[in-house]
């Protein structure tokens, strides 16, 4: 499966999805942050593998989330902002929810809120690792999720796998611990810094 991934990595089309939701947001990413975003190989992905469930750990905005839920049974995105003043980002994700009702929105600390996840769907097909980016909090992130993934295999996907102090605290050594023993890979270009992805067999 880990060479299928590979496969649509190397090919997928960046251009529009022609959903005008996702477009627009795309857009609108693009040109305030002027960076290259992985939103639409999520949308491939989804197309291409059509996971049941698929469980993005950081919302922010719920843009990313959004590109998988076309093709995937459910998502479930989670913020792990709680402090106030974040309201239009999570304002955001709930316009995002009301585009496609099987995009789910929950806002806790990751490793608080596992139960009303497994509530939404016992499997994850798909794991997106993307909240705190600190070597302890995610790997407790990991340590919360990592036994529900889907038995016969799960792709799980890390985000900013580098080390810039103090806001990427030892993102690197997190990464080899966790795909140790797994094919793994990392992808440049298609985010400010690498992407990680292995597939995963319980």
């Amino acid at each position: 499966m880990i060479e299928r991934v590979k496969g649509i990595i190397r090919t997928f089309d960046r251009g529009p999805t022609g959903d005008p939701f996702l477009d627009g947001r795309y857009e609108w990413q693009r040109e305030t942050y002027n960076e290259s975003l992985y939103y639409r190989l999520f949308y491939r992905l989804a197309e291409e593998l059509k996971p049941r469930m698929v469980l993005e750990l950081g919302a922010w905005r719920g843009t990313g989330a959004a590109h998988w839920a076309p093709h995937s049974g459910s998502v479930v995105t989670i913020d792990h902002h709680t402090d106030p003043g974040d309201d239009e980002n999570k304002r955001w994700c709930l316009e995002a929810m009301q585009h496609y009702p099987n995009l789910f929105y929950v806002q806790g600390w990751t490793w608080d809120v596992r139960q009303e996840v497994y509530d939404l769907g016992k499997y994850i097909d798909v794991l997106f690792i993307d909240s705190w980016h600190h070597y302890d909090r995610a790997m407790r992130d990991w340590d919360t999720y990592k036994d529900m993934l889907r038995p016969e295999g799960a792709l799980v996907i890390c985000d900013d796998i580098w080390d810039v102090e103090p806001t990427l605290h030892d993102m690197v050594k997190f990464w080899k611990e966790i795909s140790a023993g797994r094919e793994r890979f990392l992808v440049k270009g298609i985010a400010t810094y690498p992407v990680g992805f292995f597939w995963e067999v319980q």
